[in-house]
């Protein structure tokens, strides 16, 4: 990873991938009916803040909260252990460093379309993926999916009733070549490390694995790129996803159910701006 780190090209990007394929470096997929890991108690508070219906259907499993939370969920979830990360990141550095063309967000070609999602530079997002404990973006999502192969579900607990537009974090994200029709092969949830106090924004600082329970059946409804889950019952609005970085101390999040029209106002106003300076886990 350091090597990348210090000569990001596509040719050692390259060569990366194909030893890794000829000495068959992939960890085996644990696929089970056995709900890995421990459960989060921080993002299930959460949940039950905002959308306790959630529940019924997943339960959110911890990650260690070290800046690699994003990988250990997916190594979490493909593995069986977080213990993978590694390798996850590696993939991801490698498909964003061999097909930058997908990941600049100002060309054409970019899988990432949504102006309401502030993304870095292709280099810094190389940058940061190609250091341990470094933050991610959605756009490393992206890049996930598409080294993976594998359709991913993003989703952001939503945060209020004011029947605002919901958040471009929940969405089905579908990587470079990446048949659409793919069922996502886990769900990725923008949390917290702590839990918010009332009057505090929801600023989401961590991602754990959401795992489905066992029996239960998934209920998302996919429109294009995007997707949701299933609300009812759950407040309407998408969570203030601002400075996300893997700092405790960015941990905050709230809602107040019984809020006048006047609050919600003031809640969109306040997400429209801050939307602006997004940064990822």
């Amino acid at each position: 990873m350091a090597r990348l780190h210090a000569s990001p090209t596509a040719k050692i990007a390259k060569a990366i991938v194909s030893l890794l394929t000829l000495y068959k470096a992939a960890p085996p997929l644990m696929w089970s009916d056995a709900i890995p890991g421990t459960e989060d108690s921080v993002s299930k508070s959460i949940l039950r803040l905002f959308c306790p219906h959630v529940l019924e259907r997943y339960t959110p499993r911890a990650t260690v909260g070290d800046g690699n939370c994003c990988f250990r969920a997916v190594s979490l979830a493909l593995y069986n252990t977080e213990e993978h990360h590694v390798y996850v990141r590696l993939l991801a550095a490698c498909e964003m460093i061999q097909h930058p063309e997908f990941c600049d967000v100002s060309a054409p070609t970019s899988l990432l379309k949504d102006d309401r999602i502030a993304s870095p530079r292709v280099a810094e997002a190389v940058s940061s993926v190609t250091v341990q404990g470094s933050y991610v973006d959605m756009i490393h999502i992206f890049a996930i999916s598409s080294a993976l192969d594998m359709t991913i579900q993003s989703y952001t607990p939503p945060t209020n009733v004011c029947g605002l537009e919901g958040s471009p974090y929940t969405r089905v994200v579908t990587g470079r070549a990446v048949r659409r029709a793919k069922a996502p092969a886990m769900t990725l949830m923008w949390t917290a490390t702590t839990v918010p106090s009332k009057g505090q924004a929801f600023r989401p600082n961590h991602i754990v694995l959401l795992a489905e329970r066992p029996g239960a059946s998934q209920v998302i409804g996919v429109d294009d790129s995007t997707a949701t889950f299933d609300y009812d019952g759950c407040d309407a609005a998408g969570a203030d996803v601002s400075a996300c970085e893997e700092d405790d101390n960015d941990a905050s999040l709230t809602t107040d159910a019984e809020s006048s029209n006047s609050d919600c106002a003031q809640m969109a106003a306040e997400e429209d701006s801050e939307n602006d300076t997004i940064q990822g886990l």
